[in-house]
C-alpha cells in the first residue's frame, strides 16, 4: 500500500501489478487458512461492490482507474479478514 501511495503521489499512476498482488495474496491466505466458502464469497462480493461504486466515481472523473482497482482489491481482502483470522486462530488454539 505504501508503494501504491508513493507511486500515485509521484507519477499519478498505480500499477496493475499491485492490485493483482493484493488479490493473489488474499487468495493464498484464504487457501492457507481454509476459509469457508461463505466467508470467501462475502469478501469477493464486497470487492465487486466496491469496484462497481468506484467505477461510477471513475466514470465521473472523480478518481482514477488505478484508484478504483486498488480500492476493490484492498476491500476484497481486508474486510473482516483480520477479525476472521483472529477468531479462527483462537478457535484452533482452544481446540488444541
Amino acid at each position: 500500500m505504501a508503494f501504491a501511495a508513493s507511486s500515485d503521489l509521484l507519477t499519478m499512476t498505480i500499477s496493475n501489478r499491485i492490485s493483482i498482488a493484493l488479490v493473489a495474496s488474499f487468495l493464498a491466505m484464504a487457501l492457507a487458512l481454509q476459509m469457508p466458502w461463505q466467508v470467501f464469497a462475502d469478501h469477493t462480493s464486497c470487492g465487486v461492490v466496491i469496484l462497481a461504486v468506484t467505477f461510477v466515481l471513475y466514470c465521473r472523473s472523480w478518481i482514477g482507474g488505478g484508484d478504483a482497482k486498488l480500492a476493490a482489491a484492498t476491500a476484497s481482502g481486508s474486510v473482516g479478514l483480520m477479525s476472521w483470522t483472529m477468531a479462527s486462530s483462537l478457535r484452533r488454539l482452544a481446540e488444541s
